[in-house]
């Protein structure tokens, strides 16, 4: 499938969700569902991930301590910057999409190939509403306040290694921590939660519905996870790009 037609049928799969007549009830309690079973059930291997994560960058930055003119409260203002422009939106980004969006591709796929998809149909109703909706608005609702918790709990393992294992006082990291604090960067932080968290969810479900029957489910996976890696990556490069200029 060429690259152009991709894209276009992706953007037929975006306004497809918009046509046809389903309840409500039902749309919310698949959205309920959805959210506790990709935001709940989640959260403690992406926790685990992160702190694993700070410790790494807390180690790498406070192993300048030793340099002179490098205070360790300067070295706790990069950390903080780290963090809410990478360490806490970006790499949990590619945790969740191992973990939560390749279960949605395996999941419509494996309806695509049993005839579900094609039932849900027979019966009059939006297939693409009644499964794709509900996952791409819970994962771009629930993704946000995951990256938040990891953000918080990152903050406080960088502030606890420092003074364990690096002789550092409790307020030299919070007067980094503190120091020039702008609330661009919890804006960019934001922005790039819910960015990450529609773009996971819309190309895990669109490859789920856009895979031929006879491919195996191991080759649409691993073609759900690049897609959604590179994707994600890419936005990245591109919000980076444009905020600084």
């Amino acid at each position: 499938m060429s690259f152009f037609r991709c894209v276009g049928d992706f953007f037929i799969f975006m306004s497809s969700m918009w046509t046809g007549p389903i309840s409500k009830r039902i749309l919310i309690s698949t959205f309920v569902n959805e959210c506790f079973e990709i935001g709940i059930r989640s959260c403690s291997f992406l926790w685990l991930i992160t702190c694993f994560i700070s410790i790494i960058v807390c180690y790498n930055f406070f192993s300048l301590s030793n340099v002179p003119f490098v205070s360790k409260t300067m070295i706790s203002l990069s950390i903080k910057n780290v963090v809410f422009l990478e360490v806490a939106p970006t790499l949990p980004a590619l945790v969740f999409i191992g973990q939560c969006c390749l279960g949605i591709t395996n999941s419509i796929f494996n309806m695509k190939t049993t005839g579900q998809l094609d039932a849900i149909s027979v019966v009059g109703l939006n297939k693409y509403k009644f499964h794709a909706m509900p996952k791409i608005i819970a994962v771009t609702m629930m993704y946000p306040l995951m990256a938040i918790t990891a953000c918080l709990l990152s903050l406080l393992v960088c502030f606890i290694i420092p003074i364990l294992f690096f002789d550092a006082k409790a307020e030299s990291i919070l007067d980094g921590f503190m120091d020039k604090h702008n609330h661009w960067y919890m804006n960019v932080f934001l922005l790039k939660t819910f960015i990450y968290g529609f773009l996971m969810s819309s190309v895990s479900t669109f490859v789920g519905f856009y895979s031929d029957e006879l491919t195996d489910i191991e080759t649409v996976s691993k073609r759900s996870f690049k897609a959604c890696c590179c994707i994600v990556l890419f936005a990245d490069i591109l919000i980076t790009y444009y905020i600084y200029i």
